[in-house]
């Protein structure tokens, strides 16, 4: 019994449907194990990255250690340009951890000068110092706070983000010369930028342009007027041999690599020989 043309046309129609579902699946797997292949490779980037990024933090520890001592204090954050090999390069910067403004430890007023140079409203201000819990004047002080009123160090620069009423250029430059590692709250004037050396309470543009001219010149004896300035604003200021520094790493080029990716860590010279160094923070 030969079928009758309305069978004949409904076997069309589900061969049709079927060949359209199984179109449907083969496109569905393909453009999945693209994707699959797609993450795969993404991820074997940001694992070289990552390698390339902790090789540069490791070369920079090295430059520290093979500086003679008494250099590392104009480590002042300058990029220096790296070849890797492999077509790898990254730009490394180190500078002491002094160079920056201590959240913890610096004077208040030191803070408040920075926030007010940036433009941070008063609001900002007084909650930052509110937050931050100074140890350097508790330190000084005869008597101490009793147990559980004295308030919590900042320990990550994130905590701030809360306190800004918005995050633009000026609440940005103000988190770029702030830190948490220095030893005592004082500024190394030879490591610091502009932006620190101007918010110094008491400095002159002249002290700013005699600390540029030094940091130019590296003498190897102190300049009588230099030592004059030191001595002026020492509360502020320090030229001690640094033991923390901020490294940061940023990658340039190369293949397999995801350019532009940066890692910060900060740093500190240890006295066991084996082990000289401490890595504190890491950071991207």
């Amino acid at each position: 019994m030969k079928p009758d043309r309305h069978n004949r046309g409904l076997i069309l129609v589900i061969v049709l449907v079927l060949v359209a579902v199984m179109s449907i699946i083969v496109v569905a797997l393909g453009a999945l194990a693209q994707q699959s292949t797609g993450a795969a490779t993404l991820e074997a980037s940001r694992l070289r990255t990552s390698l390339a990024l902790r090789s540069g933090i490791e070369l920079a520890k090295a430059m520290i250690a093979n500086r003679p001592a008494e250099e590392r204090i104009w480590l002042d954050g300058t990029a220096t340009s790296i070849e890797f090999g492999n077509g790898i390069q990254a730009s490394v910067a180190i500078r002491d951890a002094a160079g920056l403004i201590d959240l913890n430890r610096a004077r208040p007023e030191f803070i408040s000068t920075l926030a007010a140079r940036v433009g941070l409203s008063v609001a900002e201000t007084d909650r930052i110092k509110q937050m931050a819990s100074t140890l350097a004047p508790i330190e000084k002080s005869n008597t101490k706070p009793e147990e559980g009123n004295r308030p919590s160090p900042i320990f990550s620069i994130m905590q701030l983000m809360p306190v800004f009423e918005q995050v633009s250029d000026p609440q940005r430059q103000f988190l770029a010369a702030t830190g948490l590692y220095s030893a005592a709250g004082q500024i190394n004037p030879y490591a610091a930028p502009q932006i620190v050396l101007a918010s110094i309470p008491e400095i002159t543009a002249k002290d700013i342009e005699l600390i540029e001219k030094t940091k130019k010149t590296k003498p190897g004896t102190q300049d009588p007027a230099m030592a004059e300035m030191l001595e002026r604003l020492a509360p502020f200021l320090t030229t001690a041999e640094p033991r923390t520094f901020i490294v940061e790493v940023k990658i340039d080029e190369g293949s397999s690599l995801i350019p532009g990716s940066q890692q910060q860590a900060i740093v500190s010279l240890g006295e066991d020989p084996k082990r000289p160094f401490q890595t504190i923070a890491l950071s991207w």
